[in-house]
């Protein structure tokens, strides 16, 4: 059995209300693939042949894979029926198309993010996010103080023990 990354790259994508799975194989005949769909899962088996022209002793190298494969994908929720799912085979890229009752995309919303802290005792503290941004900023001076603080502390410092006696 061949490795997923020795055959089928998939890109997995929505347009048009179908959930599309393009997935490479070249050399795959339409008589060497099968997809099924079992227990909400999309499972596309195969077999690249090789050719059987050449004799194996007569390579100087073999670069190209061969052999049983088998590629499993979860379905989404929302498949519209299982039965109406589609696949063709053109130019070594299998195209299955998975039609879905409504968009599987979620639009972006907005989520409030809380960020505890621990102010006089156990007493907790949920900040905004400008108020999160303003408090980083302020962490951030004082860091850039101290580092400073400690550069002039070491420049005005003497050098060596001599210096001092």
């Amino acid at each position: 059995m061949l490795s997923a990354s020795a055959v089928g790259r998939t890109d997995i994508y929505e347009k048009d209300g179908n959930v599309i799975y393009e997935m490479e194989l070249p050399g795959v005949t339409r008589d060497g693939v099968e997809v099924k769909i079992d227990q909400g899962r999309l499972t596309v088996t195969g077999e690249i042949k090789s050719t059987d022209d050449v004799k194996r002793e007569d390579y100087f190298r073999i670069g190209r894979r061969h052999g049983r494969f088998r590629r499993s994908f979860p379905l989404p929720p929302g498949v519209k029926n299982e039965s109406s799912v589609s696949a063709r085979l053109e130019h070594g890229v299998l195209k299955a198309l998975v039609p879905l009752d409504e968009s599987i995309k979620e639009r972006p919303t907005a989520v409030e993010v809380k960020v505890e802290s621990r102010d006089r005792g156990t007493q907790m503290r949920e900040y905004s996010a400008v108020e999160r941004l303003r408090l980083r900023i302020a962490k951030s001076l004082d860091r850039a103080r101290t580092r400073r603080r400690r550069a002039e502390e070491r420049r005005t410092q003497p050098k060596s023990w001599r210096e001092m006696t």
